[in-house]
């Protein structure tokens, strides 16, 4: 099985990056800085999602790794209207109506349209055929996967102690980042339109967190300094949920990590002026902070 995880760009500033897992290998891919602590019985991970409130050894410095579903309420599912669910990416939800993720995703979408309609160029002279191409679908607080999801509240473990508001969004525009290229890393990020807007509904869907003064508008300065003396690097886990493609494979609770640096402001200005986001990226301190949450 080939798990693809990609890059995502975050507004706020922390470039979210995902390790690329090939087929599966004897070996695990690992990293100078990588500070995840290595459990000695693997039992005493969570079993059931109603223990993952409890803490068990070295939850401390693992953090956010199984983080909850409301931690993170601005991260979206990015998928191919099929029923291949190898085909997906993450989002960050921006605003009510628009998705940033990797445009290294929108390539690859825009590929399998494009050879979709190549090998489906055939005699008609017979008849009339049609073209089904599959769509981009947004799926927020995705609790599972399902293709006829709707906006609906879904009661989890305990009705008493947990719910969860999840529904789903075609996509309208693609606009992908104009030096973009499919085998590159560097200016990986796309914004995606939706159809429909989403509404915050906190603590289920909320949008990407900007640190900003409300009274004058001013972009609060973070101290980073603990995480760069000690070289943190900090995950964020997709949903859990179960996974599936066509072939029958099934793995529960799936999920993906990703890695979260900080960057200079700078470069979010930089990157995101080409957005046309000038508007949140001028509204900065006096002093240019070197960094930025």
């Amino acid at each position: 099985m080939t798990f693809d995880c990609r890059v995502v760009e975050v507004i706020s500033s922390l470039l979210v990056v995902s390790a690329h897992w090939a087929e599966a290998q004897d070996f695990v891919i690992t990293w100078p800085d990588d500070p995840e602590i290595k459990i000695r019985n693997d039992a005493e991970y969570p079993t059931t999602p109603g223990e993952y409130k409890r803490h068990k050894e070295g939850t401390e410095s693992v953090v956010t790794l199984l983080a909850g579903r409301s931690e993170f309420p601005y991260l979206v599912d990015i998928r191919i209207d099929t029923q291949d669910q190898e085909k997906w990416a993450i989002g960050n939800l921006m605003s009510h109506s628009t998705v940033l993720t990797t445009c290294r995703w929108s390539l690859f979408y825009l590929r399998e349209i494009r050879n979709l309609r190549i090998d489906q160029q055939k005699d008609t002279s017979a008849g009339i055929y049609a073209i089904y191409e599959p769509e981009i679908v947004v799926l927020y607080g995705p609790v599972k996967f399902e293709r006829g999801l709707i906006d609906r509240v879904q009661h989890l473990w305990n009705s008493r102690t947990a719910k969860a508001k999840h529904g789903r969004r075609s996509v309208k525009v693609i606009s992908n980042h104009p030096n973009c290229e499919e085998n590159e890393v560097n200016y990986d990020f796309s914004v995606l339109l939706l159809s429909r807007e989403i509404p915050p509904i906190i603590p289920y869907i909320g949008y990407m967190p900007i640190r900003i003064e409300r009274n004058n508008l001013l972009i609060t300065d973070i101290d980073l300094s603990r995480q760069e003396e000690q070289h943190i690097v900090c995950y964020v886990a997709s949903v859990g949920r179960n996974y599936q493609n066509w072939k029958g494979h099934v793995a529960i609770d799936y999920k993906v990590k990703y890695r979260v640096y900080y960057e200079t402001w700078s470069t979010c200005t930089n990157h995101y002026a080409k957005y046309k986001l000038r508007e949140t990226c001028n509204i900065r301190t006096e002093d240019e902070p070197t960094n930025v949450h």
